[in-house]
């Protein structure tokens, strides 16, 4: 699809969202053709970037629950081999612990294998079975929502019972009350576009990689 757009030329450059390249012949195909290409999020290296910075969201987030004196701060992101943002947020989450004395526990850490529905209600289950007072949910605020759902169909209390924190600031959000960390996504699209528009008009730029903070938003669920 990559080469593609290239030698058909159906466009002038190109913005790929958390799309990693894993052939190096294509890799190799758009450097030397120096076609405009900035990613946003992914880990490639090679072409200009746009980035959030992962490590500092789940630290923000982790930290604000150990200064509300929360001790066992359960961890669910998505596959951490797969995804480089959420590798970043598990590295974000054990620096909180570690500059709060904490070691981590790799028992209170949970990788999601499913999207479906249930999958919100095994993760409540399992981290009740490992007694969390907190769940930092870097999968996203879906998941999150999801398991305050389950939390409120068991009679579980928000935030006393159990914290929880989520990952993006969807629009639903709000709606639940939930404490998230908010991603600067239309910040995003306008710095990307800003960058592929400068990359078309002189492919000799240098290559760029612009990250953006997020926001720890602080509602009812912690």
């Amino acid at each position: 699809m990559f080469k593609k757009i290239i030698l058909e030329k159906k466009a002038d450059g190109v913005i790929s969202i958390s799309i990693n390249i894993y052939n190096q012949k294509v890799v190799d195909f758009y450097k030397k053709n120096k076609f405009p290409i900035v990613f946003i999020e992914g880990k490639e290296k090679w072409g200009h970037r746009v980035t959030v910075d992962n490590i500092e969201g789940t630290y923000l987030a982790t930290k604000y629950l150990l200064e509300k004196g929360k001790k066992r701060i359960g961890l669910v992101t998505g596959r951490i081999e797969l995804i480089e943002s959420q590798k970043d947020r598990l590295k974000g989450y054990k620096k909180a612990l570690q500059e709060g004395g904490k070691e981590f526990n790799k028992n209170l850490f949970y990788q999601i294998t499913s999207h479906e529905k249930e999958e919100s209600n095994r993760i409540l289950e399992y981290m009740q079975k490992q007694k969390v007072d907190a769940i930092m949910c870097a999968a996203g605020d879906w998941f999150a929502t999801g398991i305050i759902k389950s939390a409120r169909e068991k009679k579980i209390k928000i935030p006393d019972d159990i914290a929880i924190i989520g990952y993006d600031d969807l629009d639903f959000a709000g709606h639940f009350g939930l404490t998230t960390v908010k991603q600067p996504i239309i910040e995003m699209g306008q710095e990307a576009f800003k960058l592929i528009m400068e990359a078309i008009k002189n492919k000799n730029i240098e290559q760029r990689h612009i990250q953006l903070k997020p926001e720890l938003i602080k509602r009812d669920s912690a």
